[in-house]
């Protein structure tokens, strides 16, 4: 099991030992599709479903990224995992670590 948590929710932090920064940027683009539904949420003020799924499967993607990255670097987990967004980019970061046997 891969641990993915906040330092908050951590319980025994002494047990880890942390290896170091890992991050990733995914991006998608918005497609026909979506523009047309953006452009009937913009006019009516609603929410559009394709846009938030985009988003979503752009986390997606980058946690993976940065769950792989640690795993190639001996990591058990990644704690403090921070997203920001930008358009229909998503950045993630957090910290690998390696439990302490």
């Amino acid at each position: 099991m891969f641990l993915r948590t906040t330092p908050q929710t951590l319980q025994n932090k002494e047990e880890f030992e942390i290896i170091e920064l890992v991050s990733s940027q995914a991006s998608r683009g918005l497609g026909f599709w979506t523009m047309i539904c953006l452009g009937f949420a913009n006019f009516f003020g609603t929410r559009c479903s394709h846009y938030a799924w985009k988003i979503e499967k752009a986390k997606d993607e980058a946690l993976e990224d940065i769950i792989e990255e640690a795993t190639e670097k001996g990591a058990d987990g990644i704690i403090d995992i921070k997203f920001a967004l930008s358009g229909l980019s998503v950045i993630a970061c957090g910290t690998a670590v390696r439990r302490i046997k």
